[in-house]
């Protein structure tokens, strides 16, 4: 979950995850413009994509 946390604080924006076995679960609310929040989601999708590279490449040289 680390991975993925933001690198700052903004004003109205909570973010609430958590994983459960394979699964990961996120509540995320803002209180502000709509494309500030579009692009805070976007920026935690890419970061998620970067953690489940690194996993993938991780399990991939594990099994070797």
């Amino acid at each position: 979950m680390r991975a993925v946390e933001p690198d700052n604080e903004m004003p109205g924006l909570n973010i609430n995850g958590w994983a459960l076995g394979r699964e990961v679960t996120f509540k995320i609310s803002f209180d502000g413009k709509i494309e500030t929040f579009i692009s805070t989601l976007d920026d935690l999708i890419q970061c998620l994509q970067a953690a489940e590279g690194t996993l993938n490449s991780v399990s991939e040289e594990h099994r070797r």
